[in-house]
């Protein structure tokens, strides 16, 4: 997919999480908006997208985008007791109506 932009919902973001999360109490995706205002989201597993185990996805809502510019993902992540934090990834999404040259 090209740009994606502010409002958009048919949207699904994957996070590896480098460990086996099929036995995980918890299963988070958090992340930080443009604004800074961090939050979480639950994170889905399935091992039908995957053999490893280590993949949480989550399907956008209507709603759940609601400001354009750089937003950060990362997967958070409790098993036994102990928390995972994965690594984080940005997105950056634009005004509706407007595109990228590049």
């Amino acid at each position: 997919m090209g740009n994606v932009y502010n409002g958009q919902s048919l949207l699904k973001i994957e996070l590896d999480t480098k460990v086996n999360v099929s036995t995980a109490t918890t299963k988070r995706i958090k992340y930080t908006k443009p604004s800074g205002t961090e939050g979480t989201a639950d994170g889905y597993y399935t091992a039908l997208l995957d053999a490893d185990n280590t993949t949480l996805y989550y399907e956008f809502q209507s709603g759940d985008i609601d400001e354009a510019g750089v937003w950060t993902f990362w997967p958070y992540v409790v098993i036994g007791g102990r928390v995972a934090d994965g690594d984080r990834i940005k997105k950056k999404f634009y005004v509706p109506g407007t595109f990228k040259i590049s």
